[in-house]
């Protein structure tokens, strides 16, 4: 029998942090907190993003469409893009870090989807909005004004249930 680890739910808050651009790529970027923890620092975005750029110009990330997410939560990271197979899948890597430890020491380790798990049940709210503004944009004429829609179409919020 597999142990799991139970978690008492905490409702989680939920921050649109910006639009992170790298070589032709865009990602909406969330920072997600459980309600009584402090909000993800933006040092701590920052290193998050530098990172996911290096790992994107190597091509340990390879997006199809150049367009998706990235949350950044409580030493997690994220990193969902829109294309796989088809325009309608999506496509993740996750990166786990120490939090307590990133700015000065700023290691990732990438994640088994597997193994690992590929989101909690706080993400899949955000995912779900995601979901919900990328099936919008599929049905678009996909203009520049359609992409900008898409990009400025975030979460913010409490997810509480």
């Amino acid at each position: 029998m597999t142990k799991t680890k139970l978690h008492i739910p905490e409702p989680h808050i939920v921050r649109p942090y910006g639009i992170f651009k790298m070589k032709g790529n865009t990602l909406k970027t969330y920072a997600m907190m459980p309600e009584s923890k402090p909000k993800v620092n933006s040092d701590q975005c920052e290193l998050v993003w530098r990172y996911i750029a290096g790992e994107t110009a190597i091509e340990h990330i390879k997006p199809n469409s150049g367009l998706g997410f990235l949350i950044v939560s409580d030493g997690i990271a994220n990193t969902c893009f829109w294309g796989g197979e088809s325009s309608e899948i999506l496509k993740q890597t996750i990166y786990s870090f120490n939090p307590k430890t990133l700015i000065k020491h700023p290691e990732f380790e990438k994640l088994s989807l597997e193994k690992d798990g590929t989101l909690c049940c706080w993400e899949a709210a955000i995912v779900g909005h995601e979901s919900a503004a990328w099936r919008h944009y599929l049905y678009s004429p996909k203009s520049q004004a359609d992409k900008k829609m898409y990009l400025d179409n975030m979460f913010d919020g409490l997810v509480i249930d």
